[in-house]
């Protein structure tokens, strides 16, 4: 299934972080919630390193159904000018929060809507 596959995923990019993170996702979604926080700790390490990836933090943040936490780290996205911020229009996984205010202003400023 899913999470198997994502694992080989993991495997095969060598723990790229956005694969990383969604199996993060998957396992948070399924009830895995332990496995899910210590790779949520992973990318957050990763993007105390780098400035990159709050988008994949706010992915897992969603899963876990933790709406502050999604959403803080989707504006984080946002102010470092990451080109992930763009696909939050376009992506599924972020239609539970699509009509926060929050979400709405990212999109304005974004100039997905006006």
């Amino acid at each position: 299934g899913g999470i198997v596959d994502l694992r080989k995923a993991v495997s095969l990019t060598k723990g790229q972080t956005e694969t990383v993170s969604m199996l993060a996702y998957a396992l948070a979604r399924s009830g895995q919630r332990t496995e899910a926080l210590t790779l949520l700790d992973t990318v957050k390490s990763r993007y105390a390193a780098t400035g990159a990836g709050a988008y994949n933090v706010a992915r897992i943040y969603l899963a876990l159904d933790d709406k502050e936490n999604t959403l803080a780290w989707l504006e984080k996205d946002l102010a470092d000018h990451s080109s992930w911020i763009t696909q939050l229009f376009i992506d599924e996984v972020f239609d539970p929060v699509r009509n926060e205010p929050r979400v709405q202003a990212i999109f304005r400023a974004t100039g997905q809507i006006r």
